[in-house]
């Protein structure tokens, strides 16, 4: 997967994902985020697939903020791959802003 931040504001940073994420360490670029204490919103409208290790590192990433008084929302993700991250629990476990 690939990243770009698109910016700053009310200490909540924007960024948008692209591509495929299938690694466990996709996310781990947000741990600079969470250590200078920011929220994190990610567009992931060209995000086009995401397995198994891409979703649970995206929960594991989501209650890392959670756990510090942040929060790490998604929005943008596209339908398909929303519905499928709903069967495996995403719903619940993930934040979304539509």
């Amino acid at each position: 997967m690939k990243y770009s931040n698109t910016g700053t504001e009310n200490n909540t940073v924007s960024i948008s994902c692209f591509g495929s994420v299938e690694n466990s360490n996709d996310f781990r670029f947000l741990e600079e985020f969470l250590e200078e204490g920011h929220s994190v919103v990610l567009n992931m409208t060209e995000v086009d697939y995401i397995n198994s290790c891409g979703f649970g590192a995206m929960v594991e990433e989501t209650m890392n903020f959670s756990d510090s008084d942040c929060t790490l929302s998604i929005t943008g993700l596209p339908p398909g791959i929303r519905k499928t991250l709903a069967v495996l629990g995403g719903e619940e476990l993930l934040s979304y802003i539509d």
